[in-house]
């Protein structure tokens, strides 16, 4: 087929070119389909804009820029001829302090290119982006279909408005039979779709857990770290102990340590949390799923192979079967069925800012100690500390919604907006009044104290309700159901709750209300619940 310019006229000799996004980082994608690598030219850019939309943590900028620059070296061995805009080459360091638009008007310029191939962005801002690219650039441009998730959203979209159960359940069953993962015909393995009675097990203190695999960082990634301190010094977290996989063939080996030594217990404990270990049997491969460096259905593939001989039981293999083909994409498409206005939703209409404790840990509550001091050094929490801990914190103080989903995007090193709005908006605050999540995710202590260690030794007492040293998770609960009992009455799973609340006396309730009331103003005003040291006047 002939290519064909802005301007209809034919450009036979001018070669094609691919700009390659930080989120595509791989030789198997649509990207590189039917194309000549010696009339080719592929882009890569290093956008300091977009690394300082959010004060995103180092660690996750540095895997990005590690993750892009071992890249452009795997293209450049296959013989592919490769325009990287780097942030420490004098060529191109002012074009990417511009953006990427400059970088790309460059790239079109410089390379003579006659057209321009790109794939769908994960998120709904740089796809906007994608759409102006034609007439910004005056090259025709062609945008493929994004292929790093095993569903399409456009046929999402039809099944959406046509099924009469769009739940997650529907859809993950729907996937179960279209792929045949762990199915036998048209039935699921061991007879259930959902193990999740097996997979709430509390952790005990003795727990086995294998420590992590640790990648010393090579010659690219120390000169990535050493831009990051220059760029973005003021950007949350540390560089230090950068120790993460950024190769093709460290990232299998950490993949294939998971598989060996992590996924036989990751079912039993996914909700567990443990002060001596953060990561215990998850994964960490969300990262290098955003990133495309691994494909999802590849690592599906190798975890129902793992069942199949054996070496795992079926309520793991299912566990992360379910996360990533149930949730993880359906996420994504319920995102893009619900975009720009996603966003907007605040519907218990929260407007108090992200406290201080957020950020540096400083608080009497232990749980959320040691979630924020562990997020702020690893950039890291698996999801039932980011949801049960962190989450349930902001639901119960009432975080404006965007100023969560903020904190969430700078703190964690896989942060996406496709997964943060509707987990944030949508599961952890219930902004968008249970369009997504079936409840409020609300607890009281007692939901920490039994799926973690983080009860033991704290400055509260988890069973005590209201007085000195209650847990304030406890009044909190119980203020947020009574605040909201009537932005919640028509929803099912609250009726209980609903129920105890306007069962309590009024003695009790007054206690709440001013227990949770002296709180809220001490965060306020200190953005912490510490009490301050009277000063000693001589």
């Amino acid at each position: 087929m002939v290519k064909r310019n802005s301007n209809g006229k034919t450009n036979p000799k001018k070669p094609l070119g691919i700009w390659i996004q930080a989120s595509q980082l791989n030789l198997n994608n649509s990207l590189f389909n039917g194309i000549n690598p010696k009339s080719t030219a592929l882009c890569l850019i290093e956008s300091l804009p977009t690394f300082r939309k959010y004060r995103h943590h180092k660690k996750r900028i540095i895997l990005t820029l590690s993750l892009l620059r071992h890249f452009v070296e795997d293209l450049r061995k296959q013989g592919f001829q490769v325009v990287h805009y780097s942030l420490d080459d004098a060529g191109t360091a002012e074009l990417c302090a511009e953006g990427e638009l400059a970088c790309l008007k460059d790239f079109v310029q410089t390379q003579g290119i006659g057209s321009l191939r790109v794939m769908e962005a994960t998120e709904y801002d740089p796809d906007q982006f994608l759409k102006a690219l034609e007439t910004e650039l005056g090259v025709k441009t062609e945008i493929i279909p994004n292929d790093q998730f095993m569903v399409n959203r456009q046929e999402f979209a039809e099944w959406f408005n046509s099924a009469d159960d769009t739940s997650m359940e529907a859809f993950y069953r729907k996937r179960r039979r279209e792929t045949g993962v762990l199915m036998q015909e048209d039935q699921p393995l061991g007879g259930r779709w959902n193990y999740d009675a097996e997979n709430r097990v509390p952790p005990t203190g003795n727990m086995p857990i294998p420590d992590s695999p640790s990648f010393p960082p090579d010659a690219i990634t120390k000169r990535v770290i050493d831009l990051v301190e220059e760029y973005c010094a003021d950007h949350r977290g540390s560089s230090a102990d950068f120790d993460l996989p950024v190769s093709q063939e460290d990232i299998s080996t950490w993949l294939q340590h998971f598989l060996e030594h992590r996924l036989r217990l990751f079912g039993m404990y996914q909700d567990a949390m443990l002060s001596k270990s953060h990561r215990m049997y998850h994964s960490f491969l969300s990262p290098y799923f955003n990133h495309g460096v691994l494909l999802t259905s590849e690592v599906l593939r190798k975890v129902e192979d793992a069942y199949d001989a054996g070496e795992v039981p079926i309520n793991s293999a299912e566990g992360f079967i379910r996360q990533v083909m149930g949730w993880r994409e359906y996420l994504y498409c319920v995102y893009w069925m619900r975009m720009p206005e996603f966003r907007d939703n605040n519907f218990l209409e929260f407007h108090r800012p992200i406290p201080k404790l957020l950020n540096d840990g400083d608080t009497h509550l232990k749980c959320l100690a040691c979630v924020v001091q562990q997020s702020q050094t690893e950039a890291y929490a698996h999801h039932i500390q980011r949801l049960m801990v962190v989450g349930n914190f902001a639901l119960l103080i009432g975080i404006e919604p965007m100023e969560l989903l903020g904190w969430m995007m700078e703190t964690y090193i896989d942060a996406a907006e496709w997964a943060a709005v509707p987990n944030v908006l949508g599961m952890t605050l219930y902004a968008d009044g249970g369009q997504l999540g079936s409840k409020p995710y609300a607890a009281s202590a007692h939901y920490t104290d039994k799926m973690s260690d983080y009860c033991k030794g704290c400055y509260y007492r988890e069973r005590k309700r209201v007085g000195e040293k209650a847990c304030p998770f406890n009044y909190l609960y119980w203020n947020f159901v009574g605040t909201y009992q009537e932005q919640l009455k028509h929803n099912p799973r609250m009726q209980t709750a609903i129920q105890m609340y306007r069962h309590k006396s009024q003695a009790e309730r007054t206690l709440i209300a001013s227990s949770s009331k002296e709180f809220l103003e001490r965060i306020d005003q200190f953005g912490t619940d510490r009490k301050l040291k009277k000063k000693v006047v001589a």
